[in-house]
């Protein structure tokens, strides 16, 4: 998760507007559970995934029909997959259950991109935190009305409830194990990029600011000049 919310920003950052796809609901045998997330482009690319088949394949027809249809910021849909025996044998799937996917629109400098910013950044320091956000609307006028971040202990579950003024949707994010790396020499270059791309929140700490900095390591969580 903490790879593709820091892809997810980047994309934000570069002035691009996506659909941000989320299970939140699933029933019976699905690829993927509530949590997984997916980003469609309006080139119709993706990051993240779904579950892949059926579930992706409509997910980002609704997605790319809801940016060509001019959505705006927090402008969101539900969409379920049925993937019944005869369906999923059909399409070569295993699968026989249900997913509901939340879409929903995210624009630089939405209320949504700051969210994910504010995220991010809890990530990187390894601080657990829930994204919550509250969907207005019922049928196919739903808007994300506000994303409230709390920090501290969480659960280890995504929930989503319904309710008589639309629904609201937890989500639990919980930093990866910490790779301290102490020294920032020509060893821990290396060292550190593989510690990010197998997914551990990276720390490099060193008492030499010419060495410990971001233009040394822009893949890592932290940089840390100790001082005596």
């Amino acid at each position: 998760m903490k790879s593709l919310i820091r892809s997810l920003c980047g994309l934000l950052d570069d002035g691009e507007s996506f659909v941000l796809a989320t299970v939140v609901e699933s029933s019976g045998s699905t690829p993927r559970s509530s949590g997984a997330k997916m980003a469609v482009r309006a080139d119709g690319s993706i990051l993240g995934t779904v579950g892949g088949g059926l579930v992706e394949a409509q997910a980002r027809r609704d997605a790319s029909a809801l940016l060509t249809d001019g959505g705006e910021d927090g402008v969101a849909r539900l969409a379920f997959v049925d993937m019944t025996r005869e369906l999923a044998a059909n399409s070569d799937m295993i699968c026989g259950g249900g997913l509901t996917v939340l879409l929903e629109v995210m624009e630089p400098g939405g209320q949504g991109a700051l969210a994910l910013a504010k995220v991010d950044s809890l990530l990187r320091r390894g601080v657990h935190s829930a994204l919550n956000t509250r969907i207005a609307g019922a049928g196919d006028d739903l808007r994300a009305v506000n994303h409230v971040i709390t920090t501290g202990p969480q659960g280890t579950a995504p929930s989503f409830a319904r309710d008589d003024g639309g629904m609201r949707l937890s989500e639990p994010m919980i930093p990866p194990a910490p790779l301290y790396i102490f020294g920032a020499g020509h060893v821990s270059l290396f060292t550190a990029r593989v510690g990010t791309m197998i997914g551990f929140r990276t720390v490099v700490l060193d008492d030499r600011a010419e060495y410990a900095n971001r233009e040394r390591f822009p893949e890592v969580d932290e940089v840390v000049v100790l001082r005596s």
